[in-house]
């Protein structure tokens, strides 16, 4: 495991520089400066963000350039081939992830869990699931509480061909009992308990997600708590969650589909127009027609003044309230 915060403390990139000027052939100093840069792609990876992964390439071809020099004057260090070979990952240049580590073999005489991890990883970029999870399970063998290894073969059977959500919850509950802020483990043990229809479980790790500071996608976390709470059959809950859904994204269709149909299943249509109510008015056994009015108040609904724009024709359907004015919506 490459523990990038550590590195950065542990570092000091304008040091290194000096070092490196005043002596280009010290291979130590570029291979420090070289997992410092190693280190600074990986923060920036740890975003997942469009911008922030070509930042990190920079840093990391960088740092491939520093650790090709290191290795250049000293070929006999076995931790720059380790660590190229990681930067290959990160890079894309599977092939030579593989060389480097049979160089590391070669000069260590053994492979360490971080050896698995790479190699792992390489197989998984070539779409070799299956040689990727023999990876990671030897990498557990050596070391069986490794979090990283853990997350990444739960991942591997998760997104796999075919979708293997027992075995990978059964890394992901293993892998929060040692670490409860892995958020991505988090999310996708959330998503994993979804599809086994575990409705709470999902319900509670995302409330878990939603009390830190993330950065992942908050309209994927509310869709699938709307799911979630669909499937335990409480639709206006859902409803609720939909609605955030919305306001995040305006245009998705699953999130349209799924208000429309509980909209009409609940009998009422919060419509994108001023004042706005489409409700299917019922007649009684009497034949009597209700106005709008009563028809809402059966419903359990009134208008009330919006107290975010002052908006009077906002609408309170009980457990939440939406203004179709300012598109507000609260408890």
């Amino acid at each position: 495991m490459f523990d990038y915060e550590k590195v950065l403390k542990e570092t000091n990139i304008e040091d290194l520089n000096k070092e490196i000027t005043k002596n280009p052939n010290n291979d130590n100093a570029l291979y420090l400066r070289g997992c410092n840069l190693m280190a600074q792609g990986e923060s920036k990876w740890a975003l997942a963000n469009f911008i922030s992964t070509i930042q990190a390439r920079v840093d990391f071809e960088e740092s491939l350039n520093d650790f090709n020099s290191a290795i250049n004057v000293n070929k006999g260090n076995s931790k720059y081939f380790l660590y190229r070979a990681f930067i290959h990952n990160r890079l894309e240049n599977f092939e030579e992830v593989l060389d480097d580590l049979d160089q590391y073999v070669d000069l260590e005489g053994q492979q360490n869990a971080f050896y698995y991890e790479i190699l792992g990883n390489a197989y998984y970029g070539t779409d070799e699931f299956d040689s990727a999870l023999d990876a990671y399970s030897d990498g557990l063998e050596v070391d069986p509480n490794n979090v990283t290894i853990l997350y990444y073969r739960a991942y591997t059977n998760f997104y796999r061909d075919y979708s293997n959500y027992s075995d990978a919850l059964l890394d992901l509950n293993q892998l929060l009992k040692l670490d409860e802020n892995h958020i991505n483990a988090r999310y996708l043990r959330a998503r994993g308990n979804l599809y086994q229809h575990n409705f709470d479980q999902v319900i509670s790790d995302i409330d878990f997600i939603e009390k830190t500071k993330h950065n992942l996608d908050r309209h994927d976390l509310y869709y699938l708590m709307a799911l979630s709470y669909h499937g335990m059959n409480m639709f206006t809950t859902a409803l609720d969650k939909l609605y955030v859904c919305r306001s995040i994204k305006k245009k998705d269709h699953d999130v349209d589909r799924l208000i429309e149909e509980l909209e009409n299943h609940l009998g009422f249509s919060f419509g994108n127009n001023e004042d706005s109510l489409d409700i299917e008015y019922e007649e009684d056994s009497s034949g009597i027609e209700y106005t709008e009015d009563e028809d809402m108040r059966m419903h359990g609904m009134s208008y009330i003044k919006c107290p975010h724009c002052g908006h009077n024709g906002a609408i309170d359907y009980g457990d939440f309230k939406i203004c179709n004015e300012c598109e507000m919506r609260w408890v």
